[in-house]
């Protein structure tokens, strides 16, 4: 009679455990897509910085307003009212290097020069496209 009991126990309880099993097992896997969003464990401010990187940019969105050069500290340039340096990222074009008069940018392995309007060099857009991994002296 004992082991009769325990037997019946047992099929309960296994029973009674068979559903929670089962949902465990059932449960819809979720999978995040970072696409388009900010890396929340990125800081906003310091080397990673990043400038409307959710938003994509074309090299004719890029206005270079002004250039703080400082060859023995840190340079600054100001491009779509904001101010950034090397390393920062602006709608997907990286800074990586500011000279006085000009910025070069960046994307996808592509280099290209964004220098500030002046009367001389007006009737261009202020604009010079590299080809991949070239590189174009300023003039």
């Amino acid at each position: 009679m004992k082991s009769s009991k325990i037997i019946v126990i047992l099929i309960l309880s296994s029973l009674l455990t068979l559903p929670i099993i089962m949902t465990v097992q059932a449960k819809e896997t979720f999978t995040y897509s970072s696409k388009g969003k900010r890396d929340p464990f990125v800081p906003l401010i310091g080397d990673a910085y990043v400038l409307s990187n959710m938003e994509e940019l074309e090299l004719s969105e890029l206005v270079l307003e002004g250039v703080i050069h400082d060859p023995q500290n840190v340079s600054y340039a100001l491009i779509n009212g904001k101010t950034l340096e090397v390393g920062h990222i602006v709608g997907g074009f990286k800074i990586v290097r500011i000279f006085e008069g000009g910025v070069v940018v960046e994307k996808e392995g592509n280099q290209n020069t964004l220098k500030i309007k002046t009367k001389e060099n007006e009737p261009g857009d202020g604009r010079d496209s590299n080809k991949k991994g070239g590189k174009k002296s300023a003039s």
